[in-house]
Order: C-alpha cells, then sequence, then structure tokens
C-alpha cells in the first residue's frame, strides 16, 4: 500500500493583538474611550465613501460634525445633509446594570450567561442615536435602509433635520471591507489545501455522540475511506474548532449551589478538560489544530476571549502543532485570509432583529407569533445569515461590544476595527451549516470576494466542513452514527 503523505501550509497568526498583556490594566477605564477609538479610526474612511458617493451632488453637504447640523438645516432648508456617527439603539428590551440594582440582584458568571443566550433585544419602542465627539442626535428611518443597524456601528446617514429635532435618514453609509488580496487563479494540479472547521463538539456533555467524536478522529487520521477518500484527508492542512468544546458544567446559578456541589463541578471539569486533553492530543498528532474558546468554555467571558490556559491542556499542548488561540480570531494559511469567532457575536447582534420580518421566510404563514421569539431557532437561519452579509460591511468584528456584548474597557485603539480583507469569514455554534461567496464593492477599495460561513454545531448536526483555501469551495462531512439518519 502506497503511503499517502500530509500536506503543508504556510501559517501566519493575525490575532496576536487581541492576546492581552498580564501588564494591561483596565480598573480605572470607561467604555467612551472604546467608542472614540472606533470613531476616530473609521470616520476617515466614511469621510471618503461619503464624497465618493455624494460629494458631487449639489443638493448634499456632508458636515464635519453634528453640532453644525442645526445652524445648517436652518439656513438650507431644502438642501440634504450627511452627518456620521456612531449608531446607538436603545430598547427596553436590552440587558441593564441599573435594572439589576434597582431590584438588587447580584451580577453573576451564570446570571450573565443567561442573558447572553437571552431571545431578543427588539422592542416596538426602541430609537436610534447618532452620537460623535460633538453631540448627539435622534434618527428615524425612512426608507427601511436602517433595518440591519445594531448599537456601535459607525455609520454615515443622509437626511434632514424634521419636527422636533428628529434627522430623518434616507440611506446610508458603511465603511466597507478593505482593499483584498486577490487569491491565484491558476492553480496547479494536485496543489489542493484543505482548512476542516468545526464547533460546538461538547466535549463530556451526556448527550454527546462520542461515536461520532471518535468517527471525526478517525477521518482526520486517514483510517476511514478508500484510497480516495484518504487522498482527500491528506489534503486538510489545519483543523480550527470554533468554541464550545466543553459543555456547560451546572444550570444553577453559583449563589443557589452548595459548598460539596461546588467542589464536585470543580472535579467535573477536571474530567471534562483531560477529555478534550486527550481528543486534542490525538489530533494534533497529525495535523495543525486551533481551539478557540466560545461561551461554555473555561476563558473570560469578555471579548476577546483569551486562550486556553496551558494548564488545563498539559499533554496536548507539548504538540508545537497544537495551539490555543482568541476569540475572535485571524489568520493566514499561505495567500487566504481567514478570520471568525465562536458565535457570540452573530447571536447577539441577531437579537436587536424584529423577528416578525422573518415571516416571509417561514414557509407556514400562519404560525403563532410567540414562537417568532427565537433568532436561535432553525427558520431565522436565512434571516441571521442575511444579517451576517451585511455586518461583515461594518468593518468591525464586534460592533455591539460593550453595550449588550461584554468586552475589555480598551482605551486608545478598537482591536476589534477588521484592518484586512478576510476571504473566508465564519462563525461557529450555528444551528444549521450555511456558506456562501458573497461579492462586495467600494469605490475606494474596489471588489471583494469573502466566503462566508455558519459551522454547524457538531454537538447537533455531527457535522465538519473542509474548505479549499485556492477555490474556497466546501465539502460538508457527516460524522452521525445514527440509523434515522
Amino acid at each position: 500500500m502506497n503511503e499517502i503523505k500530509r500536506k503543508n501550509a504556510n501559517y501566519k497568526p493575525l490575532h496576536l493583538h487581541l492576546i492581552r498583556k498580564s501588564t494591561e490594566k483596565y480598573g480605572n477605564k470607561q467604555f467612551y474611550l472604546l467608542y472614540q477609538a472606533r470613531l476616530k479610526k473609521l470616520q476617515p474612511i466614511l469621510t471618503q465613501q461619503t464624497k465618493l458617493k455624494w460629494g458631487s451632488n449639489s443638493n448634499i453637504k456632508i458636515l464635519k460634525n453634528i453640532v453644525e447640523l442645526n445652524e445648517f438645516s436652518s439656513k438650507n432648508p431644502t438642501t440634504k445633509a450627511v452627518i456620521t456617527g456612531v449608531i446607538y439603539k436603545e430598547s427596553p428590551n436590552k440587558p441593564s446594570v441599573l435594572r439589576e440594582l434597582r431590584t438588587n440582584k447580584q451580577r453573576i458568571i451564570d446570571d450573565r450567561i443567561s442573558e447572553i443566550e437571552s431571545n431578543i433585544y427588539h422592542s416596538k419602542s426602541e430609537q436610534f442615536f447618532l452620537e460623535d465627539q460633538q453631540g448627539r442626535i435622534e434618527i428615524v428611518d425612512k426608507t427601511g435602509c436602517m433595518t440591519y443597524l445594531v448599537t456601535g456601528m459607525v455609520v454615515a446617514c443622509l437626511g434632514n433635520i424634521g419636527d422636533g429635532e428628529i434627522f430623518y435618514v434616507t440611506e446610508i453609509c458603511l465603511p466597507g471591507l478593505n482593499r483584498q488580496k486577490l487569491l491565484e487563479n491558476s492553480i496547479q494540479p494536485n496543489s489542493r489545501k484543505l482548512v476542516a472547521l468545526v464547533s460546538d463538539l461538547r466535549i463530556c456533555d451526556p448527550e454527546t455522540d462520542l461515536t461520532a467524536i471518535d468517527l471525526l478522529v478517525d477521518y482526520l487520521s486517514g483510517f476511514v475511506g478508500d484510497s480516495k477518500e484518504q487522498k482527500l484527508q491528506s489534503e486538510i492542512v489545519r483543523l480550527v474548532i470554533a468554541g464550545n468544546s466543553l459543555s456547560k458544567c451546572s444550570s444553577q446559578s453559583i449563589e443557589k449551589t452548595s459548598f460539596n456541589q461546588r467542589f464536585r463541578e470543580t472535579s467535573l471539569i477536571s474530567v471534562k478538560t483531560d477529555s478534550l486533553d486527550s481528543f486534542l492530543l490525538k489530533v494534533s498528532s497529525i495535523m495543525h489544530v486551533d481551539l478557540m474558546p466560545g461561551l461554555l468554555d473555561p476563558s473570560n467571558l469578555a471579548l476577546p476571549q483569551q486562550p486556553f490556559h496551558f494548564c488545563l491542556l498539559k499533554n496536548s499542548l507539548k504538540n508545537k502543532s497544537m495551539q490555543t488561540v482568541t476569540n475572535p480570531y485571524l489568520f493566514q494559511i499561505d495567500e487566504t485570509i481567514f478570520a471568525g469567532e465562536s458565535g457570540q457575536i452573530i447571536d447577539d447582534i441577531a437579537k436587536y432583529l424584529d423577528p416578525s420580518k422573518a415571516v416571509k421566510n417561514i414557509e407556514n404563514q400562519n404560525e403563532n407569533q410567540n414562537d417568532l421569539n427565537d433568532l436561535n431557532d432553525l427558520k431565522f437561519i436565512d434571516l441571521k445569515f442575511e444579517l451576517f452579509k451585511r455586518y461583515l460591511e461594518c468593518s468591525h468584528f464586534s460592533p455591539t461590544s460593550p453595550d449588550t456584548l461584554p468586552c475589555f474597557p480598551f482605551s486608545g485603539n478598537d482591536p476589534f476595527i477588521l484592518d484586512v480583507c478576510p476571504h473566508v469569514y465564519f462563525s461557529g455554534c450555528q444551528k444549521k451549516l450555511k456558506y456562501e461567496i458573497v461579492e462586495y464593492s467600494n469605490q475606494i477599495n474596489g471588489d471583494q470576494k469573502v466566503l462566508l460561513i455558519f459551522i454547524p454545531s457538531f454537538f447537533i448536526t455531527q457535522t465538519i466542513l473542509l474548505v479549499d483555501i485556492n477555490t474556497l469551495e466546501c465539502f460538508p462531512v457527516e460524522f452521525s452514527s445514527r440509523i434515522d439518519k
């Protein structure tokens, strides 16, 4: 039998700016500094975009700040204005620290996780505001152009002031993606290289399909299938695990748990990490593995989530081919840039949407309105994926941080800004596999093509996705051991 060698690819980490330094202190910093840094970085880009888009129109005036708006509108009532700032979306359904303090509830980790996993923030009484360093103004959508806007996005709004000092928006402009490096069109024969994407393994969960986990290890090791299948397996150069490798320890909050039960939970965490360590040791012995933390994993809750601590994976991290990384995560394989997160970001952004807008995508139009409250439901995957396409144009990993998604109070710079245009952008821990190559374009940086991926939960679907780094072609592989599947 001929020996098949696994292919290699050049790897370059692009996520190192997301790793916290032990010397960094955040105790005396406020979150408004993060918004200021975000606006300072993206406003010049938007200024260029708006000049190219509306600058030639004599009936449109591009203003430097919001404070100029009142004086300009009073002198030029028929001329539309363009203002730039950070979106703030006010909704009574959003989590509120002050509300928790008023009800005398202690904020603890388990409660915050439950909050993140809650349904929606959308409310019929919600309001939009646009803010910059100088001022703030309420904005109202006149044409439906603000449907996919959420708190934290930096946008330019075209419109005019109406009654009540409200700015009525008719069109918006987003920063857009940066210039993208084109992939080589001429691919050499037998040069295919694949990156395997998987998420939500939930190792040691009582309901985890252990047979599927074993099949996954065997498949990646090249022990499954005929020679043609093994050739495909040898082309996998890297495995990326996008969050939730472990299962949640307890559904009870800490304050309701006895000391003995907490001790048992701590012992259970050790057992689970040992099982994950064993799994990673097997896989990293035959290929490069990147492990991202997720919502259920033993990592900090605030973004960017830091890599797993080395003491949790004592054996597997001895392999040079095994590394723990941040969430979000950026890296380059040969010439192809990958970027992605473990699912918390797109899930949080989706909570701002009006779920009734998804009715048209549901086959049965007579479904109960109460069923429209879970944006993680399968019927909302298309709606979430449409949002996924739109929010990438804001050139930011996590626009809703720190408003509804926790993050560190950075100052001076915003590490979540996408300074590079990825060829592949993924979100992990989704209930269904979806992928599509989407074309973007802006007048500054030209055209871009990005492969957008919802990595399915392995716990639910027992499916991984193989991505060809040259052609961006995708190959789903399922490992279910259930007969009915």
